[in-house]
């Protein structure tokens, strides 16, 4: 379960309720797909379970399409990883089954997902084929800039979360090690591919910061003062890292941990190639998750899932 506020977000994993507006929701389903709406902040209210998804969004290399994860209780065949346009039309279906958080490699013709929430990090052609074992364990693949390498992190049995760097064919695995307790998790690449921008916590469960490191875990700088931070990633002209702050709410901040501001409710979010757009994923207190996509400059939302 997971505690939002303010705006149709599923917000941060820490075991919390959820929490959601109402009033996002009935906006989005008048609306439909592919709509514009406007960023609400409203009050809190009690959410189910989820009841379908759309979630882990990536837009592709060519800013065409994006790909997420889609989870419908009760339906096997609909779970899976699926592509949409930015248009909002919705296929094909590239997987089916427990695949999650997706990442489109630098040249577009793949996909690094994760089995099961952690059991390991493929990657798979976006036509469906060529799925391929990278690791046997570990979650939230980033491709580097090159497509040579793949980010990601794996926890032990106490919740320490670990970044590792793999090459894309699984081999040349190491470890950017935390020292003493401290949690890393949460990477992505700065676009030239020198740094890692991560989350830290002090230990297990507690409210994490934004930090950068280099490739070899070292070089760090702390980029916020306060707690409650997740899913940073960065924009692709290098200026912005975009982030989620508890509870479901995306910020921006300067690549040096300046200017930071209030964007959108939600959570998950991903870069357009022209770094113009965000996509992210909110939820609604029906326990339904959508996608939707937010103009930096206007602050215009479009709707671009409704199922």
């Amino acid at each position: 379960m997971r505690l939002v506020r303010a705006g149709v977000s599923r917000a941060v994993r820490t075991g919390s309720r959820w929490r959601t507006s109402k009033l996002l929701l009935l906006a989005a389903l008048a609306s439909g797909c592919g709509a514009e709406t406007a960023p609400l902040n409203v009050g809190p209210i009690e959410q189910p379970e989820t009841l379908w998804s759309a979630d882990s969004p990536a837009w592709s290399p060519d800013g065409s399409r994006i790909a997420y994860s889609r989870y419908v209780r009760g339906s096997p065949s609909t779970t899976g990883i699926w592509i949409v346009d930015t248009a909002g039309v919705v296929g094909p279906q590239v997987l089916r089954g427990e695949w999650h958080e997706t990442d489109w490699s630098p040249d577009g013709t793949r996909l690094a997902i994760t089995y099961a929430g952690n059991k390991g990090i493929y990657s798979v052609k976006t036509t469906g084929d060529g799925l391929q074992a990278i690791t046997t364990k570990g979650s939230r693949p980033r491709w580097s800039p090159t497509g040579n390498e793949l980010a990601f992190q794996t926890f032990d049995t106490t919740g320490t979360g670990t970044i590792w760097i793999v090459s894309q064919d699984g081999t040349g695995l190491r470890s950017l090690a935390p020292t003493g307790i401290e949690s890393w998790r949460d990477p992505d690449w700065s676009p030239d591919g020198a740094r890692l921008v991560h989350i830290r916590q002090s230990s297990p469960g507690s409210a994490g910061a934004v930090f950068l490191m280099d490739t070899t875990g070292h070089a760090e700088q702390r980029l916020t003062t306060d707690m409650g931070y997740m899913d940073p990633t960065w924009s692709p002209d290098g200026q912005w890292i975009a982030y989620t702050y508890s509870p479901g709410h995306i910020y921006l901040m300067k690549r040096d941990g300046t200017e930071a501001h209030y964007l959108t409710d939600g959570e998950l979010p991903s870069w357009s190639p022209d770094s113009r757009r965000i996509v992210f994923s909110q939820y609604n207190w029906l326990g339904f998750g959508y996608l939707f996509a937010i103009d930096i400059a206007t602050l215009r939302i479009r709707q671009i899932t409704d199922r």
